[in-house]
């Protein structure tokens, strides 16, 4: 009698750059779904003298299913680890390595647009899915990247996924569910679509872009925004917020235009260098950021920065392609069942 083929068993480790509350989450969310206890796979990061880092998964794998998720934001030693921790699943013969990035750095450097300088958003991608070349089956999943065109700097599968249902939810409390006053808001052109996308979704009458011009790696200046503010609740929608300079610079312009309310709601807090004075000195209302970064206990101000959990979204995505199911109908993107205009 020919013997029964074992399912792949899953399995899900949670790398050190990654926040608590995105951990539990994952956990308790893969657990609901699957109906009973289960627990994530542990790992240990061993680190030697001279600052190198080594990383061991503690369970064997052999013929698993496995997810790594790790966020590589700054320092280095996150991206350095994320390629460990795939390339030990990979050399230990699992069936499956799938790499899940709550954020991917180096996103912003997506073009060669000036001399002598790397393309580090590519050089990135090909280590990830080098990392994992042992794998019979690799594949990758990204929390809103800072360009859609990522997914073409891979060779494998990419499913990407954004907060948007979550952001709605916080919103709707702010609201109380009333949207007639709201205007979806994007920093850039570059953010267009997404103003444009939580339009659909909020059914709100308009939206408008800023007109931001960069002088300097870090440095921009808002020269206007098109479209109608004034007496209206803006709501800014970005990927991310790292020094914070364009966030300060268009809350400041929304206001000169009669803005009664100003909120953020941005993916990625990287909140470098003196972000969180700028927002304090913008006098932004309340910026909504998720748990994509991990931050530091007591680091953000509680009165005007609100983390969103969204570690549920990562653990049912996880379950969808473990199981065969659609990532399309949870991507908070290109689910537009509810955005039709």
């Amino acid at each position: 009698m020919e013997e029964a083929t074992r399912p792949m068993e899953l399995k899900v480790i949670v790398g050190p750059g990654c926040s608590q509350s995105l951990r539990d989450d994952i956990e308790s969310k893969i657990a609901s779904l699957m109906d009973r206890p289960w627990q994530l796979t542990a790992c240990t990061r061993t680190d030697f003298a001279d600052g190198e880092k080594l990383m061991q998964i503690m369970e064997n794998v052999r013929g698993a299913d496995v997810y790594i998720v790790q966020s590589t934001n700054p320092p280095a030693d996150n991206q350095d680890m994320l390629l460990q921790m795939l390339q030990a699943a990979a050399l230990a013969n699992a069936s499956s390595v799938t790499a899940v990035l709550p954020y991917m750095g180096g996103l912003r450097q997506d073009a060669k647009d000036r001399p002598r300088i790397p393309i580090t958003a590519a050089l990135h991608a090909q280590q990830i899915e080098t990392a994992m070349v042992a794998s019979p089956q690799r594949h990758v999943m990204i929390l809103h990247p800072h360009f859609t065109q990522v997914q073409g700097f891979f060779r494998i599968p990419t499913d990407l996924l954004y907060p948007t249902d979550f952001f709605i939810k916080a919103l709707s409390e702010l609201t109380n569910n009333d949207y007639s006053n709201v205007v979806p808001v994007a920093p850039d052109a570059g953010a267009a679509k997404l103003a444009l996308h939580y339009r659909k979704r909020l059914k709100t009458e308009s939206y408008a872009v800023g007109d931001k011009r960069r002088t300097k790696t870090d440095t921009t200046e808002m020269h206007g925004v098109l479209g109608d503010v004034k007496g209206k609740i803006a709501v800014a929608y970005d990927d991310l917020i790292d020094t914070a300079g364009s966030m300060k610079a268009l809350v400041v312009k929304l206001f000169e235009l009669g803005a009664e309310k100003v909120y953020a709601f941005a993916t990625h807090g990287v909140l470098a260098g003196d972000a969180i004075q700028n927002l304090k000195d913008s006098g932004i209302d309340q910026v909504f950021i998720t748990d994509s970064i991990r931050h530091e206990h007591g680091k953000l101000p509680a009165e005007f920065i609100t983390v969103v959990h969204v570690g549920e979204l990562f653990g049912e995505a996880i379950w969808r392609n473990h199981t065969q199911g659609s990532i399309h109908a949870i991507d908070g993107m290109f689910n537009l069942k509810t955005s039709k205009s």
